[in-house]
């Protein structure tokens, strides 16, 4: 049978149920009624010292989802033992400070949640036990305190956020990442011609079918006594042009943000960074509860979404030298672009062009001089620098015989 830990909702509905009270239930045995009464000694409370950590991951009935970071819940024994006579039948009522910082469940049948009370009854040894669980968002020092009793006992709880101690050590690992900002090159693929010398026109949707990806881990360094098992880390992206995902073909929905439990080896799940091709400079960064979060920097080109190769003159003749080629590119939001280019001419006999590498301006286009050398037809053709493609490639040129 699954434990109480593996049985969130069984044990809400435990403790949610009104049970008739703790005097009727043991009025069914014969003398229990009468053994009743209020405990009006010190009370103890009994349990480890080990911090419960809170709940970060709700469902819609707002109830913690498992699995969860351990330890989240521990027994507490309630000693009702003055002068070292157990006090069989005393009870004492208790509740938790701040309200909703620990949810109270009964073990066994010592103690139980009546009407607008959690009330603990001494066994025949004089003490009772129940569960407490950091079942909210609560952090910080929260108490067991007894209720309508003078003096008033309690005892102290430590619930810390969910994720790594400060004391544990966890990196954020690039795939192919070195030191300082990562390089993001442009790929070109989604990049198309245009043969049209307007510049106007609508605008690239900034997220290709396959955008450009990188892959990336977290890792944590186990330490002795640190529970890293189901230790959330957050994965942030600080730039709306990226988002993290753990879909390695990038497919929506997109998200600047990602949680992931960490294994008991500290290894959480590979995720990716994808980008859009408006590029930027992209901040990154990786939290954990206490730890030292861990971030780095992509520095992620725009993608060249048009290249346009505009001839203004049809023809030439053999023996000139005519600036007619006229070269640009774009974004996806239809900004100019600066990168190299390498143009060649489609037949070399017929035509010649003037400069084999050019750079792109963001200011303005770039116009190249073609020579006729022989009478016939070429086009001039346009691609990214060391690149073989894609080909930008212009209407044909005809070159014809001087007279």
């Amino acid at each position: 049978m699954p434990s109480l830990a593996q049985r969130p909702h069984l044990r809400r509905a435990t403790r949610h149920t009104t049970l008739l009270g703790l005097a009727l239930a043991c009025g069914l045995v014969a003398g229990c009624t009468d053994n009743q009464h209020p405990y009006t000694g010190t009370v103890e409370f009994r349990h480890d010292e080990l911090p419960l950590y809170t709940a970060d991951l709700f469902d819609e009935l707002g109830l913690p989802l498992l699995p969860r970071q351990q330890p989240f819940e521990k027994t507490i024994d309630v000693s009702m033992v003055p002068n070292g006579e157990p006090d069989f039948g005393a009870y004492v009522d208790l509740e938790a400070a701040p309200p909703g910082s620990l949810t109270f469940s009964p073990i066994g049948d010592s103690c139980a949640q009546l009407q607008g009370v959690f009330r603990c009854r001494a066994n025949e040894d004089g003490h009772a036990t129940f569960l407490v669980s950091a079942d909210s968002n609560f952090t910080g020092t929260a108490r067991v305190k007894t209720v309508g009793k003078t003096p008033l006992d309690e005892t102290a709880v430590t619930i810390r956020q969910a994720g790594l101690h400060a004391d544990v050590e966890f990196s954020l690992n690039i795939a192919g990442g070195g030191s300082g900002a990562q390089k993001v090159a442009a790929t070109y693929t989604s990049m198309a011609c245009s043969l049209d010398a307007d510049s106007g026109g609508t605008q690239f949707d900034k997220w290709p079918d396959a955008p450009r990806v990188i892959e990336a881990e977290v890792r944590a360094v186990q330490k002795l006594g640190a529970s890293i098992a189901d230790a959330p880390v957050f994965i942030n992206v600080l730039n709306s042009e990226a988002f993290v995902t753990i879909d390695s073909t990038c497919q929506p929905p997109r998200s600047t943000r990602l949680r992931l439990p960490f294994d008991e080896l500290g290894l959480a799940t590979t995720f990716y960074f994808c980008f859009s091709d408006l590029g930027g400079s992209v901040s990154v960064k990786a939290t954990s509860g206490d730890a030292t979060s861990q971030s780095a920097t992509f520095d992620v080109s725009p993608e060249p979404r048009l290249l346009r190769v505009i001839t203004s003159k049809s023809s030439v003749s053999t023996g000139s030298v005519n600036p007619i080629v006229e070269i640009s590119s774009y974004d996806a939001a239809l900004n100019r672009l600066a990168f190299d280019v390498d143009v060649t001419s489609t037949d070399p006999t017929v035509l010649a062009v003037g400069q084999v590498t050019n750079s792109l301006s963001t200011d303005e286009s770039i116009k190249l001089s073609v020579e006729g050398l022989a009478a016939g037809q070429a086009a001039i053709a346009v691609r990214p620098s060391l690149y073989d493609n894609p080909v930008c490639t212009s209407e044909n040129i005809t070159v014809e015989a001087s007279p």
